[in-house]
């Protein structure tokens, strides 16, 4: 079984090395390329719009500053990507490797030995975790913990240990379900949320939905100095482009962290995303509000222009300005205090994407 095993392996390992080879071959592609190239084509119909007259310049400007806004987002969300293996030749390796390992199988290996029962694996894995469980990989010991569920069915320190050793397994969603009794059966400890949260994160690809943001939010009311809630708190706010409390989170991390801890260099890094983020959403902060002095000014001169205030309302919630946007708010009902029709067909166009308005 051994001389089968290396043999396979090693056609795995043939046929993965080809594919690295075909793919090296192939021009880069990636989400990241893609956004770029559909912001490039809509600038260029802004323009072609502009140059007709079928728009106005600080409409133009203001569809082209928050396409930029929408191509930093990309930037953030979306990492460079090879182009993915067609899917015939993934078909064909696949049936290639297969059929070469059933043949090994038959003549190298050997079929009628049976294979070790699964029992077997994890009673040697669970007397490996009674005498040295830290030479115990995170797989085999999620399962010995596992098969010991009927024994803790109400012990929360129980379950939060196996959804760490699933969560360090890759198991993530298993993770989060195991996290979620631990929090349910005992919400008062603050990691049992911050390893709740971080599984939730992990298991969407890094993106902190709902629930992981409220779990990171329990984990701070029970301890506002709590490393992984503090961590993950940071990037939520930096993505949200709340990046003077994000700094101060990441900062606070720091602080708990000592000389020579590996997590400094990723907070380090994290930091320096942050200030980048900073300074690309102040240019197209500056070039929105450019947009928006213009068209505060015209507004005055002309008030009724009900795309212009439906625009300016959308600028002023997209700048986060909330005094603005009710001051706004408040001159268009004055100017229509006798068309409610007209306020609600502005509130509504004013929540549509730009360039959607007329949708």
């Amino acid at each position: 079984m051994i001389l089968f095993s290396v043999i396979a392996a090693a056609l795995s390992g043939a046929v993965f090395a080809v594919a690295v080879l075909w793919l090296k071959g192939r021009a880069p592609v990636s989400d990241l390329a893609r956004e770029k190239a559909l912001y490039a084509r809509f600038v260029d119909d802004v323009d072609r719009r502009l140059a007709r007259g079928q728009i106005e310049a600080d409409l133009a400007l203001e569809e082209k500053a928050e396409a930029g806004r929408a191509l930093l987002k990309a930037a953030r969300d979306h990492g460079e990507a090879s182009a993915p293996l067609k899917p015939a030749v993934v078909m064909v390796s696949a049936a290639l490797v297969a059929g070469l390992s059933f043949g090994l199988y038959v003549f190298v290996g050997m079929p009628g030995y049976p294979d070790q029962p699964y029992a077997q694996r994890l009673a040697a894995w669970t007397a490996m975790a009674q005498t040295n469980p830290d030479a115990l990989p995170p797989k085999p010991m999620s399962e010995v913990l596992k098969a010991r569920a009927g024994d803790h069915k109400n012990d929360s320190g129980y379950w939060q240990q196996l959804g760490r050793h699933q969560v360090m397994a890759g198991d993530y969603f298993d993770g989060a379900r195991s996290l979620e009794i631990s929090v349910r059966l005992d919400p008062t400890r603050a990691e049992g949320w911050s390893d709740f949260g971080e599984a939730l994160v992990l298991a969407a690809d890094g993106v902190a939905d709902d629930s992981a943001r409220k779990a990171f939010n329990e984990a701070l009311k029970r301890d506002p100095n709590d490393i992984s809630g503090l961590y993950y708190t940071a990037k939520i706010m930096r993505d949200d482009g709340r990046f003077d409390e994000a700094k101060m989170a990441f900062d606070k991390v720091l602080m708990q962290l000592p000389a020579g801890d590996p997590r400094r260099e990723t907070i380090a890094e994290d930091m320096t995303a942050l200030d980048e983020a900073r300074t690309a959403q102040d240019q197209v902060n500056a070039q929105i509000q450019g947009m928006v002095d213009n068209l505060t000014a015209r507004l005055k001169t002309e008030p009724n222009d009900p795309d212009g205030w439906a625009r300016l309302l959308r600028a002023h919630r997209v700048l986060k300005d909330p005094a603005a946007e009710a001051e706004t708010l408040a001159a268009i009902r004055a100017q229509y205090k006798n068309n409610p029709d007209q306020v609600a067909a502005i509130l509504d166009k004013a929540k549509a994407p730009v360039g959607r308005e007329g949708g």
